[in-house]
């Protein structure tokens, strides 16, 4: 697989046609907040699929195979990157929510939205929702592994024995992955985009709104699965390289700088917080504010015109965020 490398801002959102029928309704989305919509077309036009052949061969070690599917594993990357998400929702209140609590589908529109914010981070008691979020953005393509599978057998002296026991594990955790994208489907598509959708033309009031589309506290849920094709048999040796490569794989959260929400939203909008990793201090939440760079397509009457000053003098609503942590900041 070509690992694209991409510098700056990529150019307006591609043509509808570039995408499945089931994004293209929101294409015309009507947003309430100055920026919103051009953050919303860097996002789909910078988390892209690379281009894939059909000729791949992906190779793993029984230990490699159990570790990257061991999301309750605290090192495992999904678990790290979940630390670092903002504590708080953006363009929602979590106060007196408690995650934990049985929600019934008959409750409040606001509660929902609450429970599946939850869920898409791995703090609800369906965990593997968020990482079938993280699956999402590294998904390993099945064929390739079992050609893998095909070549170690072709190989003399092989263990057959291994590569049958290699075999199993591997389609039993593929059926699990198939049915954790399904719900993942069904909540995060077909429930909260379609709500963020819908809140654009309703008449009444409501805590849901179009700009949850963006909302930067959950890991973005890209158009199409991203390919993930390890060169080695250590499937998560791999992962920290291709984040360096393509930190929207994260969410930005080693790159928050670069985040649609901080180059395109946040210098349009007053009342805004910039989005900082958890754990940052006010030093650090300094420094990614001088980073920011804002978007190139952003027209002067969009922007605020001291946008970044109020950043760094600290003019801007308090962020929970801020706060000290015991997690360790990787930045890269």
């Amino acid at each position: 697989m070509t690992h694209q490398t991409v510098r700056g801002i990529r150019p307006a959102v591609l043509p509808s046609a570039s995408f499945p029928p089931w994004v293209r309704p929101f294409l015309d989305l009507e947003f309430r907040d100055q920026g919103a919509k051009k953050c919303f077309e860097q996002v789909l036009s910078t988390v892209l699929p690379d281009p894939t052949t059909g000729d791949m061969t992906i190779r793993v070690t029984l230990e490699s195979l159990n570790a990257f599917f061991d999301y309750t594993n605290p090192s495992h990357p999904w678990q790290v990157d979940c630390q670092l998400l903002p504590e708080d929702p953006f363009f929602f209140s979590m106060e007196g929510f408690d995650p934990l609590a049985p929600a019934s589908k008959r409750a409040p529109l606001e509660t929902r939205i609450r429970r599946l914010w939850s869920s898409f981070r791995g703090d609800s008691p369906m965990p593997d929702l968020g990482f079938a979020l993280w699956e999402r953005r590294f998904w390993i393509l099945a064929a390739a592994v079992e050609k893998g599978f095909a070549a170690e057998e072709a190989e003399p002296n092989c263990d057959k024995d291994l590569i049958k026991t290699k075999r199993a594990i591997f389609r039993v955790l593929m059926g699990g992955r198939s049915a954790r994208a399904d719900r993942l489907r069904n909540m995060y598509q077909l429930q909260y985009l379609k709500w963020s959708l819908e809140s654009a033309s309703s008449s009444q009031r409501s805590p849901i709104c179009p700009e949850m589309i963006i909302e930067p506290s959950v890991p973005w849920y890209p158009v199409e699965n991203l390919p993930f094709v390890p060169k080695t048999t250590d499937w998560l040796a791999e992962v920290n390289a291709l984040v360096d490569r393509q930190p929207w794989r994260a969410n930005w959260v080693y790159r928050p700088f670069d985040h649609p929400y901080n180059t395109t939203y946040v210098p349009c909008n007053r009342k805004t917080r910039i989005f900082c990793p958890r754990g940052v201090d006010a030093a650090m939440a300094n420094q990614i504010a001088r980073a920011i760079i804002a978007n190139p397509f952003l027209q002067p009457p969009e922007l605020i015109p001291d946008w970044q000053d109020r950043y760094l003098t600290g003019a801007v609503p308090e962020d929970s965020t801020a706060a000290t942590s015991t997690v360790g900041m990787r930045w890269r």
